[in-house]
């Protein structure tokens, strides 16, 4: 029996032409040259060789990717192990194979948010890791001519199941996406000290705090100010209108969430003290952010908000603050007292010194027993059978007046120190969640001003941009979402230092918009399945 085909083989005058057959198959005209593969410097590609090898395989594309970061290794390269010569060649390899060649910068980056391994945010590993994509935008611009330099997002942990986009009423347990089941109630949120990014507090959503119950008006009324008031705008001679619930004093007068004292029962003689739920904490936040709002005239920023973590370790800062402050007080209460009395006591040592001198030798012994009534009135108990001289006696009764006055003084500049620092670091105590962000918008700002600089300098065929990647869920970045928000924030920030420099607010806007860019990597993206 003798089968027909149609059947071309590579030598046949028409192969490679579409026929109807092949039509009809319904292929979308993608093949292998347009497909393009990443290599891993180091792991997939050990040098320039294995990369002509994979341009003449047929791969229209090749990502020129980088495993390693600061000092490269034999299996983790970095773009500094490729020199002049190696840049030139690679870039006359992919022009003569027409291979379009991308650059993604090192593995080692997570983010320019700074944080280190440690969990702190850090301006050095800030600094590191653009100095990494600074040396990927170089060699973008030797090899590639421009294009892409892609950088991996994850700025921070954060939990899942807080982000807006998580969120669906229509799902079993009202969340599309959660990391587990106990998330939302048990997820832990860093506290920065914005002054040096390391985190001192972390604050477990679903512990129950003890806090002070701070005094609150308990109805509406109005008074005339008898002073100003900077943080409430309040001027003396104004007439201030409480409303029920505003935070006062303990006169009746308004005053700001910073300066807002706690609740005294009069019956116990005690400071009153409540338990506090997450839930109480987002109501505090709410209710501080509309009275700024308000204040202000506008919507709040972002970074202008203050979040619930933040009421929570400020009002625990608060507590620590006026503990120390209290304690200080304690210590310093009979300084003056030990004070007046040392002096009294130097005083009656040098008159009681020269009446010594005055009594024979063999007799001054017993002068601390005749002037027992008058040492006594200095403090001082004399034992019936003392031979110790007056003088004596009080000199050891300066030395344990003046060991009190040290210790008083030592103890009460330490608890002043303590409180010093409580109210300072309330002050700089910040949201990690913010902290990062507005560290990533500008690490990102820089990054996309150095892709402008090098476009410019070395006359690049493309613009060379940084192109932010997902990458895990777990961090910040992972979704879609957050990275529209860092690249719109970032272009923002580079738009603005532009304009400082000299350029139009047009000119920075669109060089924003050409030099910041977002890579969309659907195998990060499946890892959302998980979750």
């Amino acid at each position: 029996m003798v089968i027909f085909s149609n059947y071309i083989t590579p030598l046949d005058r028409d192969y490679g032409r579409p026929t109807p057959e092949d039509i009809s198959t319904g292929d979308v005209g993608i093949g292998v040259k347009d497909i393009g593969w990443g290599l891993p410097m180091g792991i997939g590609a050990a040098g320039l060789q294995d990369i002509a090898a994979k341009m003449k395989q047929g791969a229209g594309a090749l990502e020129i990717q980088f495993p390693g970061a600061g000092a490269g290794q034999r299996t983790a390269q970095t773009p500094g192990m490729y020199g002049k010569e190696h840049r030139q060649a690679l870039k006359e390899l992919a022009e003569i194979a027409e291979v379009n060649l991308t650059t993604h910068a090192s593995f080692g980056i997570g983010g320019l948010s700074g944080m280190d391994r440690y969990g702190n945010f850090s301006p050095e590993y800030k600094k590191f890791a653009l100095n990494e994509i600074k040396r990927a935008i170089d060699f973008a611009a030797d090899v590639a001519d421009g294009g892409p330099v892609v950088v991996h997002s994850g700025e921070f942990p954060r939990p899942i199941s807080d982000e807006p986009w998580a969120k669906d009423p229509r799902a079993p347990d009202g969340y599309r996406f959660i990391a587990y089941k106990e998330e939302p109630e048990s997820a832990v949120i860093g506290i920065v000290d914005k002054r040096t990014g390391r985190v001192f507090h972390q604050v477990r959503k679903g512990v129950e705090v003890a806090t002070p119950k701070w005094k609150v008006a308990e109805r509406d009324y109005t008074y005339v100010a008898e002073t100003d008031y900077p943080r409430l705008g309040i001027r003396k001679g104004d007439l201030v209108h409480v409303r029920k619930g505003d935070y006062v004093d303990y006169l009746g007068r308004k005053v700001a969430p910073e300066d807002r004292v706690p609740d005294y029962d009069p019956e116990t003689g005690r400071f009153k003290i409540e338990m506090k739920t997450w839930k109480d904490f987002e109501r505090e936040a709410e209710k501080i952010n509309k009275e700024m709002a308000a204040k202000l005239g506008r919507p709040l920023r972002y970074d202008e908000m203050i979040l619930p973590e933040e009421v929570y370790v400020k009002s625990t800062l608060a507590v620590d603050e006026a503990h120390a402050k209290g304690w200080a007080l304690e210590y310093a209460r009979h300084f003056d007292k030990y004070v007046k009395e040392l002096k009294r006591l130097e005083e009656a040592y040098t008159f009681w010194k020269k009446e010594e001198e005055k009594v024979p030798p063999e007799k001054r012994h017993k002068l601390a027993i005749r002037l027992k009534s008058e040492l006594e009135g200095l403090g001082i108990i004399v034992p019936r059978e003392e031979k110790k001289l007056p003088s004596e006696l009080i000199k050891e009764k300066m030395r344990l007046i003046r060991r009190e006055i040290e210790h008083a003084k030592q103890a009460s500049t330490a608890q002043e120190q303590q409180a010093k620092q409580a109210e300072m670091l309330r002050e700089y105590a910040e949201s990690s969640r913010k902290y990062a962000l507005r560290e990533s918008y500008g690490g990102y700002a820089e990054a996309g001003i150095a892709a402008w600089e090098a476009t410019r300098r070395k006359k690049t065929k493309k613009p060379i941009f940084v192109a932010i990647e997902n990458l895990y869920p777990e961090s910040y970045g992972g979704h879609p979402e957050e990275l529209r928000n860092l690249v719109k924030n970032a272009r923002k920030m580079m738009e603005d230092t532009l304009v400082k420099r000299g350029l139009s607010r047009k000119e920075a806007r669109d060089a924003a918009r050409t030099h910041i860019k977002i890579t969309l990597d659907t195998g990060h993206l499946n890892m959302w399945r998980k979750y």
